[in-house]
């Protein structure tokens, strides 16, 4: 039972990231899958010459698609890249002992992106904040929203009882049920229901949770780095962004104090009405604080 909710923790954590590009000049979309090791990365690029990239990297048990609407927004100012992390979407499987920000950094590595603005939600942030603090010197700005932090154990009564549901029910194999109690995570924080959340979210959540859990992704425990970035945090000198929204679990709100004590330039939004899933939920109101802090010098 504690491996699970290990992964599930590790999992429930979105991520974005802006890069500067250091060549090509095609302007036509590449859909492709990287070979690294073992396993293969899938990824989509839409490269414009001159611009600088956002690789945007989705949340645990999701895929890439969830950042339409920030493709939609950035794809006029910025080259975009998206990917399905390891264990996740189109990707294969995670390599034993190999790294959540090893994966970043071979696709940046084979697509020549170097130094980048990088913004992550959730579990993005985890692999956001190690990627810049075992490559500094390839990071300009971090954007960390719904932020987790390796080493940080939730403690909310709503969040606990929704996650000791998800560990019955994917135990009895009741996968529908077990989709259920993770989409009450992603979604409703801990004084809304699901029934007050707009259908068309619900559905795509339930839909992209259901898939993962089928393919059994979920049984594959994150890799991240030792001793747990928690106690680096301070080590983080690029200015900083932190969004979170109003209806989250107070852990996070609580993740996103402890990180602004440790930054040292950093600015905190939070998005009114929304909960985990701030990029999709409102992505006008998500993607006009990002803009603000890309355009702020």
């Amino acid at each position: 039972m504690c491996r699970i909710i290990f992964i599930l923790l590790m999992s429930i954590q979105i991520s974005f990231t802006a890069c500067k590009n250091e060549g090509g000049s095609s302007n036509q979309l590449v859909i492709d899958s990287l070979a690294i090791g073992s396993t293969h990365l899938h990824y989509e690029f839409l490269p414009k010459e001159t611009a600088e990239t956002l690789v945007l990297i989705h949340q645990g048990m999701f895929d890439a698609s969830v950042w339409k609407f920030q493709i939609d927004h950035f794809s006029n100012d910025f080259q975009i890249l998206i990917y399905d992390m390891p264990a996740h979407g189109r990707s294969g499987s995670r390599i034993k002992d190999y790294k959540e920000h090893e994966y970043l950094q071979d696709l940046l590595d084979h697509l020549q992106i170097g130094k980048c603005h990088i913004a992550a939600l959730s579990f993005g942030s985890i692999v956001a904040v190690e990627f810049a603090l075992e490559n500094p010197a390839r990071v300009d700005k971090l954007i960390l929203g719904s932020v987790g932090i390796n080493g940080v154990i939730p403690s909310d009564v709503e969040y606990v009882k929704h996650v000791n549901a998800y560990i019955n029910n994917i135990q009895l194999n009741k996968l529908q049920e077990a989709a259920q109690n993770l989409a009450r995570i992603s979604l409703t924080g801990p004084n809304r229901e699901l029934e007050e959340i707009d259908a068309e979210i619900v559905s795509f959540t339930l839909e992209k949770i259901e898939n993962h859990l089928a393919k059994g992704f979920w049984k594959e425990a994150p890799n991240f780095t030792q001793p747990p970035s928690r106690v680096r945090l301070k080590e983080i000198k690029q200015p900083v962004l932190l969004i979170h929204g109003e209806a989250d679990y107070d852990y996070i709100k609580g993740n996103i104090n402890e990180m602004a004590a440790a930054f040292d330039n950093v600015q905190i939004k939070t998005l009114a009405s929304v909960a985990h899933m701030v990029n999709y939920e409102d992505p006008k109101q998500f993607n006009r604080v990002m803009d603000e802090f890309l355009e702020d010098n």
